[in-house]
């Protein structure tokens, strides 16, 4: 991948670096062209937008439940440690900030941990939480009741102030509709005919021997017998007529689960970082919900670009919280990040083979050096995009083979 010269244009160079992205390009290619969970798959009227931010849900009990994870069991640690690692891709996908529901607070045992783990991003207001009301404590009072039947109600047993710390954490408003309201209306959707859900109903209706109709307007009663408990799996299933399959149970928890993040997501105006080393943890939002697939990022995507550009290591295991928010404001590394995350990868791949040609290019082991690679390949983009002939380019400007 070295060479004596830089690719400074002619037809003749062109053709050559075409030739050595081929080979030396083409997994990069493939992951972002083809690779299912980023960004930019949805073809070319998908639209990463770097100001909008990122909604934390890959550490969310019933999100994680999809995937056969216990949030606060033997996966915990496994969970801490996916969450740190997608918290540093999250800080380089958005020039916004990331916000977390504030059930977090209560409902995960280690998540005090986690924040001090944080802590210069949360003291920043680079990590933020949402609720209806600004208090925590009113926010656990009215959580509280919608938990009342639980056997431990995390709600009344947790110490705010322990987790809280010192008061830094910053309150985002949800103003929108809660999102019991948003799941509750697309219910009785689910459980029509026609619905996503319809297998419950043909199932209990055999197993109670019960006429179709009448147990779809059993289950119609749902949320009004859930009496304000919280629109989440085991609640449901408790309200249920009949006790679920497992198969039925799992497209319970992952419809509830989409429902919910298409809620929070919508209403923020945020993004999500799925595609983990966990598990995709969207749920299926972008098969349920196609308007969604601009606002999922791909941290498979996100890591393979960075392996490229000799930062994956810096950014894992030697950055600072405080030099992961300087990176990621500085104009050349979101051009990069840009192309990233609208799937333009036969201009980053010229990019990164031009830079690799450089003796300034290394992988990175401090912030100068890994702001020198992010420069190199900034000018390697703007050279492209100058250079490259517009057949090779869609009218929006994205690769040709996207979408």
């Amino acid at each position: 991948m070295s060479g004596s010269s830089e690719v400074v244009g002619g037809v003749e160079q062109l053709i050559l670096a075409r030739r050595d992205a081929f080979a030396a390009g083409r997994d990069l290619y493939l992951t972002f062209a083809f690779g299912g969970s980023g960004v930019g798959r949805g073809g070319a009227g998908d639209a990463y937008d770097r100001n909008r931010p990122i909604f934390v849900q890959y550490m969310n009990p019933e999100v994680l439940s999809c995937y056969g994870l216990k949030v606060n069991g033997v996966n915990a640690e496994a969970i801490l440690l996916n969450a740190l690692m997608a918290t540093r891709l999250a800080m380089l996908a958005t020039d916004s900030y990331l916000v977390f529901p504030a059930s977090y607070i209560f409902e995960l045992s280690w998540f005090d941990t986690f924040l001090r783990m944080i802590n210069p991003l949360v003291v920043n207001g680079h990590v933020r939480y949402t609720s209806p009301v600004s208090g925590v404590a009113e926010y656990r009072d009215i959580k509280a009741s919608e938990y009342r039947k639980d056997s431990v109600n995390f709600y009344l047993t947790v110490d705010i102030k322990r987790i809280t710390g010192q008061g830094h954490l910053v309150w985002t408003p949800r103003l929108g509709r809660s999102t019991a309201i948003d799941i509750g209306d697309q219910w009785a959707r689910a459980i029509s005919p026609a619905g996503e859900l319809y297998g419950l109903v043909r199932s209990i209706a055999k197993r109670r021997h019960r006429p179709y109709a009448r147990v779809e307007r059993a289950l119609e009663k749902t949320p009004e017998r859930l009496d304000g408990q919280a629109f989440i799996k085991r609640f449901v299933e408790n309200v249920l007529p009949a006790e679920l399959t497992a198969v039925d149970s799992g497209r319970l928890s992952y419809f509830l689960s989409s429902a919910y993040l298409e809620s929070y997501v919508t209403d923020l105006d945020a993004m999500m970082l799925i595609d983990l080393p966990l598990g995709e943890l969207s749920c299926g939002v972008d098969q349920r919900y196609p308007d969604m697939k601009s606002r999922l990022v791909s941290a498979r995507t996100f890591n393979t670009a960075l392996g490229w550009l000799g930062l994956r290591d810096y950014v894992h295991k030697r950055a600072t919280w405080d030099e992961l928010a300087e990176l990621r404001s500085s104009p050349d590394f979101g051009l990069v990040a840009s192309a990233i995350g609208n799937g333009q990868s036969m201009s980053l791949t010229f990019a990164v083979l031009a830079a690799r040609k450089s003796t300034h290019f290394r992988v990175a082991e401090s912030y100068s050096q890994a702001a020198g690679n992010i420069a190199m390949i900034a000018d390697g983009l703007t050279i492209f995009s100058e250079r490259v002939p517009r057949s090779m380019l869609r009218a929006d400007g994205t690769d040709m083979g996207q979408g």
